[in-house]
């Protein structure tokens, strides 16, 4: 039993690197990587159960070691552990649902409310995060109504898209694969991974529905400032600095051409390596006490003669380094040729952007002597109106004067006209008053 244990932790392990290498390709090509690491965990649990049935899967290669006889257990210490195993997970299980209830029970203080068009429960410094995992929801504290509006709508917009995207069934799923194997250390460090991965994929879909770069980063700034944690919450706020600098590191950085070579790597050995977690099972299930009878497979192991003990353990180490050296070459050569092909994509690159900068510099002058063609016409243009003005003020000055002078002859004719009309008015006068005088003279007396 404890050989068996022992062995599963090779594939789990393998399996987490695996996953590592795959999120790394995935979040170089901005796609999901969460499904990565369930999938990592859940083959992690059933790779030691139904790896002996996957085509050119070999558990041979380390099932022949008596890793009970070389550790020295006593068969009684193998009949305990089914029990122990068996203790862990229920505590592992009573822990969740204890925590569980706790926070449904704690939830009971808390208010419901609406917030941007949201039903939440408002608490006093819990959130904002998810909760439940039947039927989540999501709780907010007071000082969340404090932020900005659009700063509110973005954290408030976080959790709902983990509640779309079934966030909390998943995170439930990946506990209780870990209820199945509490023991398997490599599994713990994938649940963490895990969480890591849902919140990098919330990122991704958020920036992808059109949320502002730098309000959602100043917001998850001010979210891990003030947010408080608590088991059981699926929470916006990052659990540590580091994390939150990694998340929008992600968020900020760009697909290269380098990026796409190392996608190819990453994903080759990503893929290697699951290989190799699939060869390395552990004996077959039957020789679990769960299964059989307890310490049948242990004192076979112990009847086992020393020498068939040796060449076990030499063949599975030198199996191992076989696909060691195996996955090292293969490494190797694709490096080598991401190597080649970054040089000359560096090659082209280069030649491109000198045959950009020359076409960007005869643009340049050609915009350039478009500008010295252009001012030479407007000064032309200038100076022609200018001319024109002149000309028109000259001809302006001008046809003053000749309205000038009209007017002082017109002016002179008038009082020349004036004057001879005062003359011959007078002279009539002169002469009315002479014939006046004349006729009275001749008037005779009576």
């Amino acid at each position: 039993m404890l050989s068996w244990m022992i062995q599963a932790l090779l594939p789990a392990t393998f399996l987490g690197f695996a996953g590592l290498l795959a999120e790394q390709a995935g979040i170089r090509m901005r796609l999901p990587v969460r499904g990565i690491w369930i999938g990592s965990m859940a083959l992690s649990v059933l790779l030691p159960f139904v790896g002996q049935v996957l085509p050119g899967a070999k558990p041979a290669a380390l099932a022949a070691l008596p890793m009970t006889v070389a550790l020295g257990s006593p068969p009684q210490f193998e009949g305990v552990l089914p029990l122990a195993w068996l203790a862990l997970s229920l505590v592992l299980l009573g822990v969740l649902a204890v925590g569980s209830g706790l926070l449904r029970w704690r939830s009971r203080s808390w208010r419901r409310g609406r917030m941007a068009s949201l039903e939440v429960f408002l608490s006093p410094d819990t959130g904002p995060a998810v909760f439940g995992w039947l039927r989540p929801a999501i709780v907010v504290p007071g000082w969340l109504e404090c932020l900005p509006p659009h700063r509110r709508d973005l954290a408030l917009a976080h959790e709902r898209s983990h509640i779309r995207a079934r966030d909390p069934q998943l995170l439930a799923g990946a506990l209780l694969l870990l209820a199945a194997m509490p023991w398997n250390l490599p599994l713990w460090w994938q649940l963490q991974r895990l969480r890591g991965a849902i919140e990098i994929d919330c990122d991704a879909r958020l920036i992808g529905a059109g949320a502002d770069l730098v309000d959602y980063g100043e917001t998850l700034i001010d979210l891990g400032r003030q947010s408080a944690r608590i088991p059981g919450l699926l929470c916006a706020a990052p659990a540590t600095k580091t994390f939150l600098e990694r998340r929008i590191r992600i968020m900020t950085s760009s697909l290269s051409r380098r990026s796409r070579i190392a996608i190819g790597a990453l994903a080759c050995a990503a893929i290697g390596t699951a290989a190799i977690a699939a060869e390395l099972t552990p004996p077959p299930t039957d020789s679990l006490p769960m299964l059989a009878q307890s310490g049948q497979s242990t004192r076979g192991a112990e009847a086992a003669p020393a020498a068939d003990v040796a060449a076990s353990q030499q063949q599975a180490l030198e199996a191992l380094r076989k696909a060691q050296l195996e996955a090292q070459a293969r490494v190797d050569e694709l490096e080598a040729k991401a190597d080649a092909l970054e040089a000359r994509l560096e090659a082209e690159s280069e030649a491109r952007a000198e045959a950009e900068q020359g076409r960007q510099e005869e643009e340049a002058q050609a915009r350039a002597q478009a500008r010295e063609q252009r001012a030479a016409e407007r000064a032309e243009s200038r100076e022609k109106a200018a001319a024109m003005r002149e000309e028109m003020a000259r001809k302006r000055e001008a046809e003053a004067d000749a309205r000038g002078k009209a007017a002082a002859m017109a002016e002179e004719t008038a009082k020349k006209q004036a004057a001879e009309t005062a003359a011959q008015i007078e002279e009539a006068r002169r002469k009315m008053e002479a014939e006046a005088a004349h006729g009275t003279q001749q008037t005779p007396r009576p």
